[in-house]
């Protein structure tokens, strides 16, 4: 069995290989088409038309939720599928102690109010809103810092947010961390509850 996570270019060689090896092609589709619509090249018709069609050349299709199948719509898909929610490792992402919060807030430099992020760094996670954030809580006298997962591919993101990146870097406001451990950056959080 082939599993394919991607329905562009690794996943249509996944099409491929499983015709030319005749063994079945699972699909697992994480994408919100219209979640991704400002930032791709066509009509997001044109795009749910495709996804659809790449996932009916699979056996069966996964998704992490009822709504990426409802996008693609019942007529457009018509392979078995089922919705299979993606776990999260609760022994890594979990409350901790006080204390405990504290030691990281300090290992992390994060002695101000923060705004995390960890995840993938793509142009429709508008990251630009977050640092516009941060520096309109520093602009109102809030000093407050953001702290992001990956520093490879924020060093490349703050190529276009220059001036807002060199901005935090000077106020020593931006944390770059290690994709390694960014997880533990969450037991730093104070939870607010309204």
């Amino acid at each position: 069995m082939i599993h394919a996570h991607s329905f562009f270019g690794i996943g249509l060689e996944a099409l491929l290989n499983g015709a030319c090896l005749r063994i079945p092609v699972i699909g697992t589709n994480h994408w919100t088409v219209a979640g991704f619509g400002p930032h791709i090249p066509m009509s997001v018709d044109n795009a749910a038309a495709y996804v659809a069609w790449f996932y009916n050349r699979c056996r069966y299709v996964t998704a992490p939720s009822r709504s990426v199948f409802a996008e693609l719509g019942t007529t457009r898909l018509r392979r078995p599928h089922a919705v299979v929610s993606n776990p999260i490792d609760t022994g890594l992402f979990r409350p901790v102690r006080e204390a405990d919060r504290e030691a990281l807030r300090a290992r992390f430099g994060l002695m101000r109010p923060t705004i995390t992020y960890a995840g993938r760094l793509g142009s429709e996670k508008n990251i630009d809103v977050l640092l516009h954030a941060v520096g309109g809580l520093r602009d109102r006298g809030v000093a407050a810092d953001f702290a992001i997962a990956d520093m490879v591919r924020m060093n490349r993101y703050c190529v276009r947010w220059r001036k807002s990146c060199e901005s935090m870097d000077r106020s020593g406001s931006l944390a770059r961390l290690r994709r390694s451990i960014w997880h533990n950056c969450y037991g730093s959080v104070t939870l607010l509850r309204s």
